[in-house]
C-alpha cells in the first residue's frame, strides 16, 4: 500500500453528549492512533477533543464549516468532502457513521451499526429515519466494503441489500482499557457521595428512548418492588432523548420518582466507577446492533442481564442472562433471583470479565488496517 493517507470522517464527534455510535467512532480513532501503522487524516467538528491523538502519522483537521447542524453536516459530507478527497488524492475514505459521500473519488469503507431506521422506523427519530432512508442504501451499495459490529447486523445488511458476504466485515468495538482498571476505595466512595448513590442499586446505561424499552424496564421494576419491598433503587445513566416524555410520565404514574434515579449522561471516568458499584446492569432493549455497555459492565466486575433483542446475545455470549424484552414478569423474577444469590452473581462476574477481555483496541486496529490494505492496494 502506498503512503497516501486514509481519511476518516469523524464530524459526528464534537457535538456535546455522545451516545453509542459516537463512542464507537472515538474508540476506533484511539485504537488506530495507538496501535495502527498506517497514515491517517481525521476530519472532525470543533470541540472533538482529539488533539492527544496527533502524531507524525495521525493528523486531525477541524472542519471550518458549521457541521453541528444535521443539514449543514450532510451538505459538507456530500459536496465539500469529495472535493477535499480529490485534492488530497487519499488512499481511501472510512465513513464510520452510516452514510458516506455518494461522489467520493477514493474507495469507501462504510460502518453500519444497525438498520433500525430502515427496519424499525417507529424506533427512530423522524429526522434520523429520513436521513438514513435517503442516503444509507445508496452509500451501502456504492461502498467497497461494509463494517458491522456484529454478525446480526452483517446478516441484516446482506439480506436487505442482497450483497455478497465477502463485502461485509464484522469488526466488534473494543472495551476501553479504563473499564478494566481497579479503582481505589477513595475513588469509588467519592463518586458515590457525589451522585448520592445508595449502598446497593440496579443500573441502566443508555439513552432513554423507545428502542431501549425503558418503559418496560420501569414496569418490571415496579413489579419487583411489589414482590420485595427491599428492592434497591434503579439508577439510570443516559440522556433523556427522543420521546422520553412517556418514560417520565410512566415513572410518575408508577410512583417511582424517588426510587428511579436519572443521572443523565456521565463521563467515562465516572461511569467506570458507577459500573463497579452497581449490583446488576440491566439492558432490556428491543433491539441493539451490539450493546457496548454490557461489556463495559462486565469489565468492571458487574453481573449483567440483557434482552434477546438484536445482537445482544451474540455480544454477551454465555456470560450474561438473556431474556425476552417483552416478558416483564421474567425480568422481575430474574432480577430478584440474582439480587438474592451472591454466589451466582460472583460466578457471572468472573465469566464476564474473561469474556470482555476479548474485545481489545489492538484487535480493532489490526482488523481495520487489514481491511484498509486489502482495499487500497
Amino acid at each position: 500500500m502506498n503512503t497516501r493517507p486514509i481519511v476518516i470522517n469523524a464530524v459526528l464527534l464534537g457535538h456535546g453528549r455522545e451516545s453509542g455510535v459516537e463512542r464507537c467512532i472515538r474508540g476506533l480513532l484511539e485504537a488506530l492512533a495507538r496501535y495502527g501503522r498506517l497514515p491517517y487524516r481525521v476530519y472532525c467538528a470543533p470541540g472533538s477533543d482529539l488533539a492527544h491523538l496527533v502524531s507524525d502519522r495521525f493528523s486531525v483537521e477541524t472542519v471550518g464549516f458549521p457541521v453541528r447542524s444535521r443539514g449543514l453536516r450532510i451538505l459538507w459530507e456530500q459536496t465539500v468532502l469529495p472535493l477535499v478527497l480529490r485534492r488530497e488524492a487519499s488512499a481511501l475514505l472510512h465513513a464510520p457513521g452510516y452514510v458516506a459521500p455518494l461522489a467520493a473519488p477514493p474507495p469507501v469503507v462504510l460502518t453500519v451499526y444497525d438498520l433500525v431506521a430502515l427496519r424499525f422506523p417507529q424506533w427512530a427519530a423522524r429526522a434520523n429515519a429520513c436521513h438514513y432512508r435517503c442516503l444509507m442504501p445508496a452509500a451501502i451499495r456504492r461502498a467497497r466494503a461494509i463494517v458491522t459490529p456484529s454478525t446480526t447486523v452483517r446478516d441484516d445488511v446482506i439480506q436487505r441489500f442482497r450483497l455478497p458476504q465477502s463485502k461485509v466485515h464484522v469488526i466488534a468495538p473494543a472495551v476501553a482499557p479504563l473499564f478494566f482498571e481497579t479503582p481505589s476505595v477513595d475513588q469509588t466512595e467519592s463518586v458515590r457521595r457525589h451522585y448520592r448513590l445508595p449502598p446497593q442499586f440496579l443500573l441502566y446505561v443508555g439513552n432513554i428512548e423507545p428502542k431501549k424499552n425503558t418503559e418496560g424496564l420501569l414496569n418490571a421494576y415496579a413489579r419487583l418492588c411489589r414482590i420485595d419491598r427491599e428492592t434497591p433503587p434503579l439508577v439510570m445513566v443516559g440522556e433523556l432523548a427522543w420521546k422520553s416524555q412517556s418514560f417520565v410520565r410512566r415513572r410518575r404514574q408508577l410512583g417511582l420518582n424517588a426510587r428511579v434515579l436519572c443521572l443523565g449522561p456521565l463521563p467515562d471516568r465516572d461511569l467506570h466507577l458507577i459500573y463497579g458499584l452497581a449490583t446488576l446492569l440491566l439492558m432490556p432493549s428491543w433491539y441493539e446492533g451490539f450493546g457496548l455497555p454490557s461489556l463495559e459492565a462486565m469489565a468492571c466486575g458487574t453481573a449483567v442481564i440483557v434482552s434477546t433483542g438484536g445482537a445482544l446475545p451474540e455480544t454477551v455470549g454465555d456470560a450474561a442472562a438473556c431474556l425476552d424484552p417483552g416478558n416483564e414478569a421474567v425480568w422481575s423474577q430474574t432480577i430478584h433471583k440474582l439480587l438474592k444469590d451472591a454466589g451466582l452473581r460472583a460466578r457471572m462476574t468472573k465469566q464476564g470479565r474473561n469474556h470482555a477481555r476479548q474485545y481489545t483496541a489492538t484487535a480493532v486496529a489490526e482488523q481495520h488496517e487489514t481491511l484498509y490494505r486489502a482495499i487500497a492496494i
